[in-house]
């Protein structure tokens, strides 16, 4: 498995390693781009909730099928391992071991609500 830093020149490494643990903040890509985004958390969170809160393109989710999901997920990356498509090392680092319920469902995207 090639992994995605292996280009990356030591200063650029260096400083991926420093901020990838500072709780402090967010590192992200912007959708369909390759670009990178620090955003302070504090702001990123507010900002979520806002767009959460807004009842015309989300409600709060009654369904909960994330052990379910989890089971297939779990199986499906136990077969991927068995053809060796990752090493073992690799197998044990995504194998999820809990779930999560999330908790709100997003609306389909309309145009003609977009437009009004």
């Amino acid at each position: 498995m090639k992994h995605h830093h292996a280009n990356m020149s030591k200063e650029l490494l260096e400083a991926h390693n420093s901020l990838r643990y500072d709780n402090s903040i967010i590192v992200t890509k912007p959708d369909k781009c390759n670009d990178v985004v620090v955003i302070n958390r504090i702001d990123y969170v507010s900002k979520m909730e806002d767009i959460l809160s807004d009842a015309s393109k989300f409600s709060l989710s009654s369904n909960d099928d994330s052990f379910q999901n989890l089971t297939k997920f779990q199986r499906f990356l136990y077969r991927l391992q068995k053809k060796n498509s990752f090493s073992e090392e690799d197998y044990h680092l995504m194998y999820p071991t809990s779930a999560s319920t999330h908790l709100y469902m997003g609306y389909p995207k309309h145009t003609s609500l977009a437009t009004q």
